[in-house]
């Protein structure tokens, strides 16, 4: 059973947008079942494919050890010439491929679960933990806090060194 061409964006999908909390919260487990969906379809397709090859082989050294002479084989046939006898059988190459094709759809869908399970999981429970502690309510973060973050800290770090400056100078001006 053939699975449906997934449409997720896993970059997209596994990042938490801080502006968008509940959101990303109440959609999580959501996304996450619909990766989950699509992984086991992937997973199903490739063991039906697998199965389709073994049958394949099967046939193919049941047809080699039955007439090995009609196969172009030695009489008895050797394990070799039977392994190259499935081997070069078009169908059974052809099979082959769409089980890698099949094993390269589950890894990928697999490291895309895993980055929606795992890493937007951690990145939500941190985002939620900053949240409840004000993180986000400060006046004047910007909104692109990794990239402008560091800027805007020195920035008020010198405006606060400036007001600690100016009150030690009242405080310490006798005159």
């Amino acid at each position: 059973m053939p699975t449906k061409e997934f449409q997720f964006n896993f970059d997209e999908d596994s990042k938490v947008n801080p502006n968008r909390l509940h959101e990303e919260c109440f959609n999580y487990g959501s996304q996450s079942w619909q990766y989950s969906k699509v992984l086991a379809d992937a997973i199903e397709e490739k063991q039906l494919i697998h199965e389709e090859l073994k049958v394949r082989r099967s046939e193919l050294v049941l047809e080699a050890r039955r007439d090995p002479e009609g196969c172009g084989l030695s009489k008895p046939p050797k394990n070799d010439e039977i392994e190259a006898h499935y081997r070069t059988d078009e169908k059974h190459k052809q099979l082959k491929q769409d089980l890698i094709k099949a094993e390269h759809k589950v890894n990928i869908l697999q490291g895309g679960v895993n980055s929606i399970q795992f890493s937007k999981s951690t990145g939500l429970d941190l985002a939620v933990q900053l949240w409840k502690g004000d993180y986000f309510s400060v006046e004047g973060i910007p909104q692109e806090v990794p990239v402008e973050w560091e800027a805007w800290r020195m920035q008020k770090l010198e405006k606060a060194s400036e007001k600690q400056r100016s009150k030690m100078r009242r405080t310490t001006n006798v005159e």
